[in-house]
Protein backbone atom coordinates (compact mmCIF):
# COMPACT_ATOMS: atom_id res chain seq x y z
CA UNK A 1 0.00 0.00 0.00
CA UNK A 2 2.89 2.39 0.73
CA UNK A 3 4.43 1.74 -2.69
CA UNK A 4 1.01 2.19 -4.26
CA UNK A 5 0.54 5.57 -2.56
CA UNK A 6 3.92 6.89 -3.68
CA UNK A 7 3.59 5.53 -7.22
CA UNK A 8 0.05 6.61 -8.09
CA UNK A 9 -0.73 9.35 -5.59
CA UNK A 10 2.59 11.13 -5.08
CA UNK A 11 4.50 10.49 -8.31
CA UNK A 12 1.63 10.61 -10.78
CA UNK A 13 -0.89 12.85 -9.01
CA UNK A 14 1.34 15.07 -6.88
CA UNK A 15 -0.31 14.13 -3.58
CA UNK A 16 1.08 15.21 -0.21
CA UNK A 17 3.97 13.32 1.39
CA UNK A 18 2.91 14.38 4.89
CA UNK A 19 2.63 11.57 7.43
CA UNK A 20 -1.05 12.17 8.10
CA UNK A 21 -2.03 11.86 4.42
CA UNK A 22 0.05 8.69 4.06
CA UNK A 23 -1.41 7.16 7.23
CA UNK A 24 -4.92 8.03 6.10
CA UNK A 25 -4.30 6.03 2.91
CA UNK A 26 -2.61 3.12 4.70
CA UNK A 27 -5.50 2.80 7.16
CA UNK A 28 -7.91 2.06 4.30
CA UNK A 29 -5.83 -1.05 3.48
CA UNK A 30 -5.28 -2.05 7.11
CA UNK A 31 -6.83 -5.09 8.77
CA UNK A 32 -9.79 -2.94 9.81
CA UNK A 33 -9.87 -0.57 6.82
CA UNK A 34 -12.38 -0.19 4.02
CA UNK A 35 -10.08 -2.01 1.58
CA UNK A 36 -9.09 -4.78 4.00
CA UNK A 37 -8.34 -8.11 2.36
CA UNK A 38 -7.99 -6.28 -0.96
CA UNK A 39 -5.81 -8.83 -2.77
CA UNK A 40 -7.98 -11.77 -1.68
CA UNK A 41 -11.11 -9.87 -2.72
CA UNK A 42 -9.57 -8.79 -6.05
CA UNK A 43 -8.66 -12.38 -6.97
CA UNK A 44 -12.03 -13.82 -5.93
CA UNK A 45 -14.20 -14.12 -9.05
CA UNK A 46 -17.36 -15.30 -7.32
CA UNK A 47 -20.24 -12.87 -8.05
CA UNK A 48 -21.47 -13.00 -4.46
CA UNK A 49 -18.09 -11.69 -3.24
CA UNK A 50 -18.03 -8.68 -5.58
CA UNK A 51 -19.26 -6.25 -2.92
CA UNK A 52 -18.06 -8.07 0.16
CA UNK A 53 -14.43 -8.11 1.29
CA UNK A 54 -15.07 -9.58 4.75
CA UNK A 55 -13.62 -13.08 4.81
CA UNK A 56 -14.29 -15.19 7.86
CA UNK A 57 -15.53 -18.63 6.80
CA UNK A 58 -13.06 -21.54 6.87
CA UNK A 59 -11.80 -22.62 3.47
CA UNK A 60 -12.04 -19.18 1.85
CA UNK A 61 -8.38 -19.15 0.80
CA UNK A 62 -8.66 -22.64 -0.69
CA UNK A 63 -11.74 -21.48 -2.59
CA UNK A 64 -9.87 -18.50 -4.07
CA UNK A 65 -6.89 -20.66 -5.04
CA UNK A 66 -9.16 -23.20 -6.75
CA UNK A 67 -10.26 -20.51 -9.19
CA UNK A 68 -6.78 -20.31 -10.72
CA UNK A 69 -4.41 -22.73 -12.43
CA UNK A 70 -1.42 -20.67 -11.33
CA UNK A 71 -0.66 -17.69 -9.08
CA UNK A 72 2.83 -16.23 -8.74
CA UNK A 73 4.39 -13.83 -6.26
CA UNK A 74 6.01 -10.49 -7.03
CA UNK A 75 8.57 -11.24 -4.32
CA UNK A 76 9.48 -14.42 -6.20
CA UNK A 77 8.96 -13.09 -9.71
CA UNK A 78 11.88 -14.94 -11.32
CA UNK A 79 10.88 -18.26 -9.77
CA UNK A 80 7.22 -17.71 -10.63
CA UNK A 81 7.99 -17.01 -14.29
CA UNK A 82 10.31 -20.01 -14.61
CA UNK A 83 7.63 -22.26 -13.10
CA UNK A 84 5.10 -20.84 -15.57
CA UNK A 85 7.56 -21.46 -18.42
CA UNK A 86 7.96 -25.11 -17.44
CA UNK A 87 4.25 -25.69 -16.86
CA UNK A 88 3.22 -24.20 -20.21
CA UNK A 89 6.21 -25.44 -22.19
CA UNK A 90 7.37 -21.93 -23.09
CA UNK A 91 10.80 -20.70 -24.16
CA UNK A 92 12.99 -18.29 -22.23
CA UNK A 93 12.23 -15.54 -24.74
CA UNK A 94 8.56 -15.75 -23.73
CA UNK A 95 9.29 -14.68 -20.14
CA UNK A 96 12.13 -12.20 -20.67
CA UNK A 97 11.71 -8.68 -19.35
CA UNK A 98 13.72 -5.51 -18.94
CA UNK A 99 14.11 -4.50 -15.30
CA UNK A 100 12.48 -1.17 -14.49
CA UNK A 101 15.23 0.09 -12.19
CA UNK A 102 15.91 2.94 -14.57
CA UNK A 103 12.29 4.00 -14.65
CA UNK A 104 12.37 4.36 -10.88
CA UNK A 105 14.15 7.69 -11.41
CA UNK A 106 13.73 8.24 -15.15
CA UNK A 107 10.26 7.15 -16.29
CA UNK A 108 9.22 7.10 -19.94
CA UNK A 109 8.21 10.54 -21.28
CA UNK A 110 4.62 9.33 -21.64
CA UNK A 111 4.26 9.45 -17.84
CA UNK A 112 5.17 13.15 -17.63
CA UNK A 113 6.41 12.73 -14.07
CA UNK A 114 9.37 11.91 -11.87
CA UNK A 115 8.93 8.93 -9.59
CA UNK A 116 9.31 9.56 -5.88
CA UNK A 117 10.68 6.67 -3.86
CA UNK A 118 8.63 5.63 -0.80
CA UNK A 119 9.82 7.22 2.44
CA UNK A 120 9.04 5.84 5.90
CA UNK A 121 9.13 8.20 8.87
CA UNK A 122 9.13 6.91 12.45
CA UNK A 123 5.32 7.27 12.56
CA UNK A 124 4.82 5.36 9.32
CA UNK A 125 7.24 2.62 10.39
CA UNK A 126 5.51 2.26 13.76
CA UNK A 127 2.09 1.96 12.11
CA UNK A 128 3.32 -0.65 9.62
CA UNK A 129 5.02 -2.73 12.31
CA UNK A 130 1.86 -2.75 14.44
CA UNK A 131 -0.24 -3.64 11.42
CA UNK A 132 2.13 -6.49 10.54
CA UNK A 133 1.26 -8.07 13.88
CA UNK A 134 -2.47 -7.58 13.25
CA UNK A 135 -2.22 -9.27 9.87
CA UNK A 136 -0.57 -12.52 10.95
CA UNK A 137 -3.91 -14.30 10.50
CA UNK A 138 -5.22 -11.78 7.97
CA UNK A 139 -6.60 -13.19 4.72
CA UNK A 140 -4.16 -11.47 2.37
CA UNK A 141 -1.30 -12.85 4.45
CA UNK A 142 -2.88 -16.31 4.52
CA UNK A 143 -3.29 -16.16 0.75
CA UNK A 144 0.35 -15.10 0.33
CA UNK A 145 1.46 -17.98 2.57
CA UNK A 146 -0.61 -20.47 0.56
CA UNK A 147 0.77 -19.25 -2.79
CA UNK A 148 4.31 -19.28 -1.43
CA UNK A 149 3.88 -22.87 -0.28
CA UNK A 150 2.33 -23.80 -3.63
CA UNK A 151 5.41 -22.47 -5.45
CA UNK A 152 7.68 -24.58 -3.24
CA UNK A 153 5.52 -27.66 -3.85
CA UNK A 154 5.58 -27.10 -7.61
CA UNK A 155 9.37 -26.70 -7.62
CA UNK A 156 9.65 -30.00 -5.77
CA UNK A 157 7.36 -31.67 -8.33
CA UNK A 158 9.37 -30.28 -11.25
CA UNK A 159 12.59 -31.42 -9.64
CA UNK A 160 14.92 -29.01 -7.81
CA UNK A 161 17.95 -29.77 -10.01
CA UNK A 162 16.08 -29.04 -13.22
CA UNK A 163 14.26 -26.02 -11.82
CA UNK A 164 17.25 -24.25 -10.30
CA UNK A 165 19.29 -24.83 -13.45
CA UNK A 166 16.52 -23.16 -15.46
CA UNK A 167 16.38 -20.35 -12.91
CA UNK A 168 20.14 -19.85 -13.17
CA UNK A 169 19.91 -19.59 -16.96
CA UNK A 170 16.93 -17.22 -16.76
CA UNK A 171 18.71 -14.88 -14.37
CA UNK A 172 21.80 -14.90 -16.58
CA UNK A 173 19.57 -13.92 -19.49
CA UNK A 174 18.03 -11.09 -17.47
CA UNK A 175 21.47 -9.68 -16.68
CA UNK A 176 22.59 -9.97 -20.30
CA UNK A 177 19.34 -8.44 -21.56
CA UNK A 178 19.64 -5.51 -19.16
CA UNK A 179 23.20 -4.79 -20.33
CA UNK A 180 22.16 -5.22 -23.97
CA UNK A 181 19.29 -2.73 -23.69
CA UNK A 182 20.63 -0.35 -21.04
CA UNK A 183 22.18 2.20 -23.38
CA UNK A 184 19.57 2.06 -26.11
CA UNK A 185 17.62 5.31 -26.02
CA UNK A 186 14.33 3.77 -27.05
CA UNK A 187 14.30 0.98 -24.45
CA UNK A 188 12.28 2.79 -21.79
CA UNK A 189 10.10 4.68 -24.26
CA UNK A 190 9.11 1.56 -26.16
CA UNK A 191 6.40 0.20 -23.87
CA UNK A 192 3.07 -1.57 -24.25
CA UNK A 193 1.38 0.80 -21.80
CA UNK A 194 2.96 3.67 -19.84
CA UNK A 195 5.89 1.96 -18.05
CA UNK A 196 4.54 -1.57 -18.52
CA UNK A 197 6.24 -4.03 -20.86
CA UNK A 198 9.10 -1.75 -21.87
CA UNK A 199 11.91 -2.58 -24.27
CA UNK A 200 9.69 -4.54 -26.66
CA UNK A 201 11.86 -4.22 -29.74
CA UNK A 202 15.14 -4.28 -27.84
CA UNK A 203 14.12 -7.60 -26.30
CA UNK A 204 13.52 -9.02 -29.76
CA UNK A 205 16.95 -7.83 -30.89
CA UNK A 206 18.47 -9.48 -27.83
CA UNK A 207 16.66 -12.76 -28.53
CA UNK A 208 18.10 -12.70 -32.06
CA UNK A 209 21.62 -12.01 -30.77
CA UNK A 210 24.52 -14.40 -30.25
CA UNK A 211 24.44 -13.59 -26.52
CA UNK A 212 20.98 -15.09 -26.16
CA UNK A 213 21.89 -18.17 -28.16
CA UNK A 214 25.07 -18.69 -26.15
CA UNK A 215 23.31 -18.58 -22.77
CA UNK A 216 20.32 -20.69 -23.80
CA UNK A 217 22.52 -23.30 -25.48
CA UNK A 218 23.53 -24.50 -22.01
CA UNK A 219 19.98 -25.82 -21.51
CA UNK A 220 20.89 -28.84 -23.62
CA UNK A 221 23.75 -29.69 -21.26
CA UNK A 222 21.54 -31.00 -18.44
Amino acid sequence: ALSQYFHFNVSEAGASQEDERILEFLRTYSSQGENRGYITWFLDNRPERRYDNDYSAPGEIKNVLSQYDFIGLAERADESLVILKLILGLEFKDILRVGNSKTADHPPPCLHTVFVRPQKSARITSFMEAEAQNKKSYYDQLLWNAVNQSLDTTIKAIGPVRFYRELEIYRALLINASHFCANRKDTFNDCYFKDNGCGIHCMQKFVDSDQYKEVTSTVALY
